[in-house]
């Protein structure tokens, strides 16, 4: 399978040492939270707006520390204005996700003195991502670019009947005269259409779903209810299901605009089983066939290292 990882990181918790901890003096984070109606709602993110200086090693325990799904640590704009970021899990580093770079624009634009709004560009992995920011009444509204989707070769019958069973599914659960198709924005994600009682069905069950959607270039999966368009995820091994998953979003509309007939704009809802329900407003440009994705953010508190 793919590898999304910038470098090879040790993730069995050692403790860092005392000259780690040290130059992490007065480092400060901001707990966004993204795609919600209001506080405590939708996927949280830690941000760390000034992290340039620190190593794989220590972004990786910070976010283990928090216990996020996911944080961003983010370095001084360039010369030209674009801000380099870093993602992390709990687990490893990614080289794109959805909610941490909207949570990271609705925090700089919380720490802009100017209080003016204005498009800020990301750089991941030497990838440049625009996000469009506005507010109004203490929240702000997210709109990244995620560029144009691809989707992958329907799986045959029998990968997908291969494929339900990791996830506790049978072939009725499927979305009649559909079949899963790996389709990406920047992460490759396996889409599996389902119907309502498919969804709630959904568990990942073992350890060999990673080996099983390498096959088809998937990274993780995302089953679809297609007629009420809402989404599940979770990390590989189903410990952690995730609150609202942006890089999915994007690639799961494209999926329903080339296989339904979904409108667009769209949004798509995700965080109904964790007890977070959270909204993800998607639009295809139709000149540009760009993806954009986009959510509600609440700047809810900010802490320091001491």
């Amino acid at each position: 399978m793919p590898d999304h990882r910038r470098d090879a990181l040790d993730v069995s918790g050692s403790p860092l040492s005392r000259t780690d901890l040290a130059g992490m003096t007065g480092l400060r984070w901001l707990h966004v939270d993204v795609f919600a109606h209001a506080p405590f709602t939708g996927n949280a993110v830690a941000v760390f707006p000034e992290a340039g200086a620190l190593r794989a090693e220590q972004m990786l325990a910070l976010t283990q520390e928090l216990r996020v799904f996911e944080a961003i640590f983010l370095s001084q704009p360039g010369s030209d204005g674009s801000v380099s970021a870093r993602i992390f899990t709990a687990e490893e580093e990614l080289t794109f996700a959805g909610h941490p770079i909207l949570g990271a624009a609705a925090a700089l634009q919380y720490l802009d003195e100017t209080g003016s709004c204005s498009d800020r560009v990301f750089t991941l992995d030497g990838r440049p991502l625009s996000v469009a920011v506005s507010v109004a009444g203490g929240t702000y509204t997210a709109e990244m670019d995620q560029g144009v989707a691809h989707v992958g070769t329907p799986l045959s019958e029998q990968d997908t009947l291969s494929l339900l069973g990791h996830l506790g599914l049978e072939r009725h659960h499927l979305a009649p005269g559909l079949w899963p198709a790996m389709a990406t924005t920047g992460l490759p994600y396996l889409i599996v259409p389902v119907v309502p009682e498919g969804l709630e069905q959904a568990r990942i069950h073992g350890d060999g779903l990673e080996k099983e959607m390498a096959r088809s270039g998937g990274k993780f999966v995302y089953v679809l209810d297609v007629q009420n368009c809402e989404g599940r995820s979770w990390d590989n091994l189903g410990q952690v299901e995730d609150i609202a998953t942006g890089s999915a979003a994007g690639p799961a509309a494209e999926y329903l605009w080339r296989h339904t007939d979904a409108p667009n704009p769209l949004v798509v809802h995700q965080g109904r089983f964790t007890g977070r329900p959270s909204e993800i407003q998607v639009r295809k440009d139709t000149g540009s066939g760009h993806i954009f994705v986009a959510g509600q953010a609440i700047v809810l508190a900010e802490g320091r290292i001491l």
